[in-house]
């Protein structure tokens, strides 16, 4: 019997505050015990990576991919950015054992443009799969997770 999923839970970020700590950040459930967050909320426009955090507090493993977008809202739209041309994401997928925490780098390199204008931001990333059985077959699969940050002049690292 399937469970009734929200498909996507966005909560806007905060921006950090004076001493550079991230106030609540935004976190997307995946399902029951399994989450993703960004290890702070606000960047400055020179960053150079992000670091997104898979958290698996259930008792099935889960799995997700290398590969992502970064997006920039524009009014009421979002516009996702190019990359190089030249850059390929590894088409890998990535075993998040049961009650562990894996982190996947997002680096801004890879986009024509990786200075970064102020402004909110989105990764958007590549399904999460939750299997039924230790060997990952018959797993529910979960949409694309989304997950927001501001890109701020007032943010430092």
């Amino acid at each position: 019997m399937n469970k009734a999923i929200p498909l996507l839970m966005l909560l806007l970020l905060c921006a950090c505050s004076a001493d550079n700590e991230a106030d609540e950040q935004s976190v997307w459930q995946v399902t029951d015990g399994i989450s993703i967050k960004l290890s702070q909320a606000a960047y400055a426009p020179d960053v150079a990576s992000l670091d997104i955090i898979f958290t698996n507090n259930s008792g099935e493993d889960a799995m997700y991919g290398y590969s992502y977008a970064v997006e920039k809202r524009s009014g009421d739209e979002w516009m996702r950015l190019e990359t190089n041309e030249n850059y390929y994401f590894e088409a890998a997928g990535i075993i998040l054992p049961r009650h562990s925490t894996s982190t996947l780098t997002v680096y801004t390199d890879i986009l024509k443009e990786p200075l970064l204008d102020p402004g909110q931001y989105r990764v958007v990333g590549s399904t999460v799969t939750v299997s039924q059985s230790p060997s990952m077959k018959n797993g529910e699969v979960y949409p694309n997770y989304i997950i927001e940050f501001t890109v701020s002049n007032a943010t430092s690292g």
